[in-house]
């Protein structure tokens, strides 16, 4: 079977499809992150980071197919002077449609990221001073609970 551009934008609509729905699971997972960082649950936050990036290597995995795929049909609609235009067909209107909800994902997804980010450096900068000051009441302690160095009483006698 020969392959057709209009076949492989229909493979890569599915690739779409499929990374728009990882998207979709992304968006939920950082909106639980954000949750667990409100409520300082340091397991959950991890737990939601490590399936994030699976998803994150999945998507990684469908870019490679994208991109290949993709490079493939751009060379040879450059390369044809006359043939049909696959540009008005149903699929690529809805790889188009597909491609724009991706980017309205990613910003949604960025834009909580920013707000998660900016809730952690708060949480560190509260930890670092917390240590800060339990490292001041270290030296404190220390200095208050020295021993005194005991040296041998000195007398003087006067009969001389």
């Amino acid at each position: 079977m020969e392959r057709t551009v209009d076949n492989d934008i229909a493979t890569i609509l599915q690739y779409a499809r499929k990374k728009r729905d990882r998207f979709v699971e992304i968006l939920g997972i950082t909106k639980k992150q954000t949750e667990a960082l409100s409520q300082q649950s340091t397991d959950k936050l991890m737990e939601y980071i490590q399936e994030k990036q699976q998803h994150i290597d999945a998507i990684n995995r469908l870019d490679e197919k994208f991109n290949s795929l993709y490079d493939n049909i751009r060379q040879r609609l450059d390369g044809a002077a006359a043939g049909k235009d696959s540009k008005g067909t149903s699929d690529y209107n809805c790889l188009v449609e597909v491609i724009s909800d991706i980017r309205d994902l990613m910003k949604q997804i960025y834009a909580i990221e920013q707000k998660n980010n900016e809730m952690i450096a708060s949480k560190v900068e509260g930890l670092k001073q917390k240590i800060q000051d339990v490292n001041l009441q270290k030296k404190s302690r220390v200095a208050y609970n020295q021993e005194m160095e005991t040296t041998g009483g000195v007398f003087i006698d006067n009969k001389s």
